[in-house]
């Protein structure tokens, strides 16, 4: 926490009692400025009161879930007020997401072995755990904000959890839109719906749910007719949204992620209006977040597409009466045409791990125009007010895609979306370096439309803050005085607070149990027990107690301290800052 906040703080609780000694100086009971009993914050007060907030009701306990706040046109998420949160807490967030973080994407030998040589050796319990931790930190230090589909585990950033209830089997997979009619399907779904919600119910990193990934575009294939698949449709999104309201109300719900080309590539009865539809069916059974899905071929697809999905909010919330938001779950950028093309000619002669690496993709090195290109697609999405992004995946894909290759013949759709290449055993550092600038900027353009301060993980740093005075009335010589004080770590998710009682005044005889602690991890706070011998004049006193991050002696906090001796009318005057000069007892560190 900067210095400034702690002074303010400080500076505010002394006010508080310099008013409590005016009004008891005057006869008024100081109680009856401050009962504060009957009153409870409106949980949904806002910056401008527009939003759309996840709340849930469960064993008679409100639970205040992820909120989307809207103004000036702009989007953003608002995280619930949560200790375990840490710095996260409360504040406000874009969605600058990676959709894949699992260890499907290093199943390989070859990429195994690349992981081992790039994090060193591994934990033979849990790899894959190690593995997404080590990778979640990359993400955050590059202004990352959110998962948003698959990972091993979900302890560091903020996520969203995607169901997975399509009916298929086999691979590669076999899509069925039947078995959605029957009522076995509806049970199965439930009970995932429920099995998902109890295990991450609790959970506040979890902003909520995709209903599914591109259900929809899967049947593409499937001899289905118009109304066939509109039927197939809402009863997938009645049955989903309804158990989802059941289980976990407090989640906001992100839609089935959309294909775009789902109106190019499908059924000839396929059109606008009919996903029109569809996306009115999904707000109006429950649904906040509209998503698609659109893979850009071109700077011209880039620069168009804030626009294109802000054209969909409008059009939408017109239709409804309601503030809808679209955002693009899911994006990358192909291969040029000449490449693509090429592929598919001379693909088949290439064995697929040397087609991987050979010189006819050398988009695969060309980081800086990957940052180009992002920076470009993020700009317009920032423009135009929308909530944010998913980049596909953390990883490249490679030989573990076979199967889709020889099916589709469309390998260059796969390559050079992550952050980390695998079978080359290489970061794209340059790519990290680049996109990191990218989302500074985009945050920066978003706080001053909004004048609103973003989140964003960043390194891992702890935030000491302590909670608390010491106010003791009536002391006598020689008392012993009891008090306590809360201290705790509202740093980033995971950070460790050391700390230390680096300064107290020097009238009195102190004890404090503890002293000082190590390991304080994010989200949660430790109580100081306070014994004092009052000193032997009989007089007034006031000073404060000083806390410090003993890994950051700028952080530090402190705690207001005031004695005061039986049956006197005492001053109301009191110190309103911190105190200056070379006096070595009030100097904060001097201890250290």
């Amino acid at each position: 926490m900067r210095r400034n906040n702690k002074l303010l703080k400080f500076n505010k609780i002394y006010k508080k009692y310099l008013i409590f000694c005016v009004v008891f100086l005057i006869g008024i009971n100081p109680m009856t400025l401050f009962n504060l009993g009957n009153y409870i914050r409106n949980p949904l007060s806002t910056i401008d009161n527009t939003m759309i907030t996840s709340l849930g009701i469960e064993n008679g306990i409100i639970q205040q879930g992820w909120e989307l706040v809207k103004k000036n046109n702009c989007t953003v998420l608002k995280a619930p007020v949560d200790d375990r949160l840490g710095s996260l807490s409360g504040s406000y967030m874009m969605l600058f997401g990676v959709q894949y973080l699992h260890p499907s994407n290093w199943e390989s030998e070859c990429s195994q072995n690349g992981l081992s040589r790039f994090l060193g050796e591994l934990s033979e319990e849990n790899p894959w755990q190690e593995i997404t931790e080590k990778f979640t930190d990359i993400l955050l230090d590059a202004g990352y904000t959110a998962l948003g589909m698959d990972s091993a585990c979900y302890n560091k950033m903020p996520f969203i959890y995607c169901f997975d209830v399509e009916p298929k089997e086999g691979w590669p997979p076999e899509y069925s839109w039947e078995e959605i009619m029957t009522e076995e399907w509806v049970e199965k779904a439930r009970e995932r719906v429920k099995e998902v919600s109890d295990k991450l119910r609790d959970d506040p990193l979890c902003i909520g749910c995709f209903l599914e990934n591109e259900i929809f575009w899967h049947w593409r294939d499937l001899n289905i007719s118009k109304d066939e698949w509109i039927a197939a449709h809402n009863r997938f999104i009645d049955v989903m949204v309804s158990a989802i309201k059941e289980y976990a109300p407090h989640w906001l719900i992100f839609s089935n992620k959309y294909a775009a080309a789902l109106m190019e590539d499908a059924w000839e009865w396929m059109s606008p209006q009919i996903m029109r539809d569809a996306f009115l069916y999904d707000i109006e059974a429950g649904v906040d977040v509209i998503c698609i899905n659109d893979y850009l071929y071109s700077e011209e697809e880039a620069r168009q597409i804030g626009p294109k999905l802000k054209m969909y909010e409008d059009i939408l919330s017109a239709e409804t009466n309601k503030s809808v938001t679209v955002m693009l779950s899911e994006t990358g950028f192909q291969a040029n045409r000449y490449e693509r093309e090429k592929s598919l000619e001379e693909g088949h002669r290439y064995d697929l791990y040397e087609r991987y690496t050979s010189t006819i993709y050398p988009q695969v090195d060309n980081q800086s125009e990957r940052v180009r290109m992002m920076g470009i697609t993020i700009d317009s999405i920032v423009k135009n007010g929308g909530l944010g992004l998913f980049m596909h995946a953390a990883c490249d894909h490679g030989p573990q895609y076979a199967p889709w290759w020889q099916i589709w013949r469309r390998c260059s759709r796969y390559m050079n979306w992550g952050v980390y290449d695998p079978w080359r055993d290489k970061l794209y550092n340059e790519f990290l370096d680049g996109i990191k600038e990218v989302y500074k900027q985009a945050r920066e353009k978003r706080e001053h439309d909004m004048n609103i301060t973003l989140w964003y993980g960043g390194p891992s740093d702890s935030d000491l803050d302590c909670d608390g005075e010491l106010v003791w009335k009536d002391v006598k010589p020689g008392e012993i005085l009891m008090g306590s004080f809360v201290i705790k770590n509202i740093g980033a998710i995971n950070s460790e607070l050391s700390w230390r009682v680096v300064s107290y005044p020097d009238w009195g005889e102190w004890t404090f149990t503890p002293l000082s602690g190590n390991n304080l991890t994010s989200g949660n706070s430790i109580i100081v027990e306070v014994s004092l011998v009052a000193p032997d004049e009989e007089e007034r006193y006031s000073d404060y107690i000083q806390i410090v991050n003993t890994e950051d002696n700028k952080d530090f906090s402190v705690i207001p301290v005031i004695l005061l001796p039986p049956q006197k009318i005492w001053s109301s005057w009191v110190p309103l800052g911190l105190p200056e000069g070379d006096n070595e007892r009030k100097n904060p560190f001097s201890i250290l």
